[in-house]
């Protein structure tokens, strides 16, 4: 019993504290008003009580200079009764009470009065957008690709996405045309990436009659897309909807295995995957695909993907492609960036210390980056 007590007791006089809430704008108001309304009143009331000390005498008093002392402090009290607003607490909460009722009418039902003046008062509102102010789900907006080198500069590829929900459906735009992914070999590097540093998938729910994901909300983002880009032509006629939910992540998945996974860590802000060809040949070879945040992934890349080409990642290229991320990150937008990475000549696995996470980063060293694209939670 006195070892439940003792667990107890530090409880009970924390549960206050924790439980005590923020004063509201209008209580601090209200606090600061009434601290002040009774410093006025005290000085009035002395003032009255010091200026009648010549009255103490009078003969109403019968010559008493105690009895008139007294007469004139219960004058003084008098005043200050009078003078406190006992009407306040009433007229607040009738105007807080109209308040509400005008919130009522436009749908937002207020449970504590005073909460209708703070939201008077408020200028900025922070809230989880995702799932509360969205549909919670998130798709990827805008992508670029490196398209060629153009002296100590780059020239980019833009594209646009279609489709702000789940559903496989939505087509790749460069400017206001349409374009088949195919027909370019960094969408088709892109898209491999994509599917393949991914646990994720989608699902048709036939009750529900929509696409759901099954993993994270950043992932299925990615496995969306790559239905939506479908790189390598992929006849999906005739398919049914649940077979049409994973069929071009299914095509690349088929092409390469995926042997194991770097979790995603803080420090090198970045997943990545080890793969081999399923069949093996002079042109497939191993590879390891990384996906995180720009400047974490691009810090650690030697070269970049311009069309086909490898070329050697300078400063002024580098200094391009973090403009373009910074400028799509920070606009009117305010979009999520990804930056997706491949490692041609990766270390062999048997030699990688896999239970040591801290030596990961140093896996991900001379990455060949010419992909990174933007996602638009929704």
């Amino acid at each position: 019993v006195a070892t439940i007590s003792s667990r107890i007791l530090p409880i009970s006089v924390l549960t206050p504290v924790a439980t005590e809430q923020d004063r509201t704008p209008l209580q601090q108001k209200l606090d600061e008003f009434g601290e002040q309304l009774s410093k006025v009143i005290s000085l009035i009331c002395i003032a009255v009580w010091i200026i009648n000390i010549g009255h103490f005498n009078d003969p109403v008093h019968g010559g008493s200079w105690i009895r008139g002392a007294i007469y004139y402090f219960k004058i003084a009290v008098a005043l200050a009764v009078a003078a406190i607003p006992e009407g306040l607490p009433a007229v607040i909460t009738t105007c807080l009470a109209l308040g509400t009722r005008r919130m009522a009418k436009k749908n937002a039902i207020v449970r504590s009065l005073p909460s209708v003046e703070t939201l008077g008062c408020t200028s900025v509102i922070c809230s989880d957008k995702t799932g509360t102010l969205t549909t919670n789900q998130m798709s990827v907006c805008r992508m670029f690709i490196v398209d060629r080198v153009e002296g100590d500069s780059c020239c980019l590829n833009e594209f646009t996405v279609s489709g702000s929900t789940y559903a496989p459906v939505g087509d790749i735009y460069r400017g206001d045309k349409p374009v088949k992914c195919c027909m370019y070999d960094g969408l088709i590097e892109l898209a491999t990436i994509c599917a393949l540093c991914n646990d994720s998938s989608l699902d048709f729910n036939e009750t529900k009659g929509v696409y759901e994901k099954v993993g994270e909300a950043t992932e299925t983002a990615l496995t969306c897309l790559v239905e939506k880009m479908n790189v390598f032509d992929t006849d999906l006629k005739g398919l049914s909807k649940i077979e049409r939910a994973n069929a071009c992540n299914s095509v690349i998945k088929q092409l390469m295995r995926k042997e194991f996974t770097l979790e995603f860590s803080r420090d090198r802000k970045s997943m990545s995957v080890y793969c081999t060809p399923n069949k093996p040949s002079r042109t497939a070879m191993t590879k390891m695909f990384v996906k995180g945040a720009p400047e974490g992934v691009i810090d650690r890349c030697t070269h970049f993907r311009a069309g086909n080409m490898k070329v050697p990642l300078t400063p002024g290229i580098k200094q391009k492609i973090m403009s373009v991320i910074r400028e799509w990150g920070s606009g009117k937008d305010t979009l999520r960036c990804l930056a997706l990475a491949t490692h041609d000549n990766p270390m062999r696995k048997e030699e990688m210390k896999l239970e040591d996470s801290a030596s990961f980063i140093t896996y991900e060293v001379g990455l060949m980056s010419g992909r990174c694209f933007h996602r638009l939670e929704s």
